[in-house]
């Protein structure tokens, strides 16, 4: 008895796509992704630029009788400097 072995089917490859085609579709990914992002941005959600511009409160008067311009009520300024000042 002789075994004979079996034939196997030929295995068809799907065809490529078109350059085209993944051109288009990788063009129109890129800007859906590009568009959600620009609406997450401009609605202030996107969580490496933090909130929104948030504005100072109003200042206000004092409610008591002191007249302006006394310490308390001074304006400090912070001044802090990035580099070093280079010598004159």
């Amino acid at each position: 008895m002789t075994a004979t072995p079996k034939a196997e089917p030929t295995r068809r490859r799907p065809p490529k796509p078109s350059p085209l085609g993944v051109i288009t579709a990788a063009l129109g990914l890129f800007f859906v992704v590009l568009t959600l992002l620009a609406i997450q941005v401009r609605s202030g959600r996107d969580p490496a630029l933090g909130p929104g511009i948030v504005s100072p409160p109003a200042i206000s008067q004092p409610a008591t009788g002191k007249a302006a311009g006394t310490p308390a009520e001074q304006a400090t300024t912070v001044v802090t400097r990035t580099s070093p000042v280079p010598p004159p």
